[in-house]
């Protein structure tokens, strides 16, 4: 089976893995594993409760020396490394024995500052999201593609808050040094979008860049 590299991230012993599918695919698999079903006009409808929108209360920041000094802490919650590095050694392990989606692809349409990323989830529509608010690459692209940033998204996965130093059981966790971010607990898909955008903000004032929240659709 091919699993396109996710050892290096510890992801190991899945069910299947699937590669930036299609649209059609995606859509097709969300559906027959449950995920959701197809509104009249064809739009895939999913279910997040309880979560149906950002949970900014349950968003971490890792404490860690290459990026302590830059992090305003006023606005952003600390979470140590030792308690990141044990939630994640809980997602890679609720992994195992289950079908993992990829999307390969960039934050940001301009090649010179634009962030390569890869998206890891359980759910196909997640992928199918990411797939949708991101750069999708080029068949030449994706042959050589080395991700920047990693999303890993286990929202099947509750965080325990009295053990794991969280406030409730949901975390979207950044980890600057080691470019991960950790989402858990919420099916909310926002999240995975709204994390890229903070390493955005982070990335690209460092090089002179003002980051701004925009799109547009053809």
């Amino acid at each position: 089976m091919e699993t396109y590299g996710l050892e290096k991230w510890g992801i190991v012993n899945n069910a299947n893995v699937y590669r930036n599918l299609t649209v059609n695919q995606l859509v097709q698999m969300a559906i027959l594993r449950g995920e959701g079903y197809l509104a009249a006009n064809g739009a895939l409808v999913t279910k997040t409760a309880p979560y149906s929108g950002r949970s900014p209360n349950d968003k971490y920041v890792v404490e860690e020396n290459t990026s302590k000094d830059r992090i305003w802490w006023n606005n952003n919650k600390k979470i140590s490394s030792d308690l990141f590095d044990k939630l994640y050694q809980k997602a890679i392990a609720y992994l195992q024995g289950r079908d993992v989606f990829i999307f390969d692809g960039f934050a940001g349409a301009d090649t010179n500052y634009r962030l390569p990323l890869r998206v890891v989830t359980e759910k196909a529509w997640h992928s199918l999201f990411a797939q949708t608010l991101f750069v999708r690459p080029t068949a030449d692209e994706i042959k050589n593609h080395q991700p920047d940033y990693t999303v890993i998204n286990v929202c099947g996965m509750k965080g325990i808050p009295e053990t794991d130093g969280l406030g409730s059981p949901a975390f979207i966790i950044l980890n600057f040094e080691k470019k991960i971010i950790l989402i858990g607990t919420t099916h909310y898909a926002g999240e995975i979008k709204k994390s890229i955008f903070t390493v955005m903000n982070y990335l690209l004032p460092q090089k002179n860049v003002f980051p701004m929240h925009c799109s547009a659709n053809a």
